[in-house]
């Protein structure tokens, strides 16, 4: 039963609190994902409009 000790699966405000904070910074990332990704395919644009002419 020793190994049993280290595991600990209640929620308590501590975990809460860092599970909040994560997803926050989950959201925050995915958000600077996508603003990058448009970044990019407005520049592969440009480059295939510059070529064009």
């Amino acid at each position: 039963m020793m190994f049993f000790l280290g595991l600990q699966h209640s929620m308590t405000k501590e975990r809460l609190k860092e599970i909040r904070r994560l997803e926050k910074e989950i959201s925050t990332l995915k958000e600077m994902v996508m603003e990058k990704d448009l970044t990019i395919k407005m520049q592969q644009e440009l480059i295939k409009k510059s070529i064009a002419k």
